[in-house]
C-alpha cells in the first residue's frame, strides 16, 4: 500500500521521508547551536577588538616599540587616513597597557609608544 503522493512508488516515498528527517534534524542541530552560542557570550566582558588585536601584533612584530605611523600602516592598511584612527589607535594602545616613550622626527612627529613592562 502506497501512502505517499500519487506517482511515487514506495522506496522513492522513504527516501524523500528520510531526506525530510535529515533536513530537520540539521536545522534542529543548527539551531541548538546557535542557542548554545548566544547563551555563553556575555555583552558585559569586555573583547578584544579587531585594532586593539592589530595594535599589539605590530607591537611584538617591531620588538616592541612603534610610531603611529607604523601603528596606523598595521591596523589600516590600505585605508585612506582619517583623523579618528589616530583616536581608535591610542585608546586600543592604552587598554593594552602601552606608554608613549617619545615623537619622531619629521612631518607630523608621530609619537613612539612600546608595550609597559609586566610586573
Amino acid at each position: 500500500m502506497n501512502f505517499g503522493p500519487p506517482g511515487v512508488d514506495q522506496s522513492q516515498n522513504a527516501s524523500m521521508v528520510a531526506l525530510r528527517c535529515t533536513i530537520k534534524q540539521t536545522t534542529l542541530c543548527a539551531r541548538s547551536r546557535i542557542a548554545r552560542a548566544l547563551a555563553a557570550f556575555d555583552a558585559r566582558l569586555p573583547r578584544c577588538g579587531r585594532v586593539e588585536l592589530q595594535t599589539r601584533r605590530c607591537l611584538i612584530a617591531l620588538g616592541g616599540t612603534a610610531s603611529m605611523k607604523d601603528l596606523r600602516a598595521w591596523c589600516y592598511a590600505g585605508k585612506p587616513f582619517r583623523r579618528w584612527q589616530c583616536f581608535s589607535i591610542r585608546r586600543a594602545l592604552w587598554k593594552l597597557g602601552a606608554v608613549q616613550i617619545g615623537r619622531a622626527g619629521g612631518t607630523g612627529r608621530p609619537a613612539i609608544y612600546r608595550l609597559a613592562p609586566t610586573p
